[in-house]
């Protein structure tokens, strides 16, 4: 059985709705990720694409799939209140831990997120309970993703925050 580790580190974000996130990164999908889409009557071929042969949400162009950019260009998520587990942590981020097997902690990405420092000052622990995440959805992102993903040193654009 993996081990994981949240750090303790506090999080103040609300999302700022501008599809940042939604432009750039790779979200891998778990299989329940898949199913929960699927059963709003979205087909898997539709929104399912491949990565190191492991399945990511598909781009239009540089978006998301799901991403619903409106005339203000504020960036809305089609299937925000079911969108997948790695959606769901962010701005957290998953890495591996000599000590653990996983370690979650905030990432933050060289561009500016808006809503980093925007609500209410939470831990670590009370984001991941309020995103409805448990330490086994956790797992099964960091299994899906491949090796070179789960690697901080292959994240140059980001740093820990501690």
């Amino acid at each position: 059985m993996k081990k994981i580790s949240i750090d303790a580190t506090n999080i103040s974000f609300t999302c700022q709705k501008c599809g940042r996130c939604c432009s750039f990164f790779k979200v891998f999908l778990t299989e329940k990720d898949i199913t929960k889409i699927g059963k709003l009557g979205y087909n898997k071929e539709e929104f399912v694409d491949y990565y190191d042969k492991r399945k990511v949400i598909k781009k239009t162009g540089k978006d998301c799939f799901f991403l619903r950019v409106d005339k203000e260009r504020s960036g809305l998520c089609k299937i925000y209140k079911h969108r997948p587990t790695s959606c769901r942590m962010y701005p957290l981020d998953i890495c591996p831990d000599k000590t653990v097997s996983v370690r979650i902690f905030l990432f933050l990405r060289n561009f500016e997120c808006p809503g980093l420092g925007k609500g209410r000052i939470k831990s670590t622990q009370s984001f991941l309970k309020e995103m409805n995440l448990t330490e086994n959805d956790l797992l099964e992102v960091w299994q899906v993703m491949p090796k070179e993903e789960r690697d901080a040193k292959n994240r140059p654009n980001g740093r820990l925050v501690r």
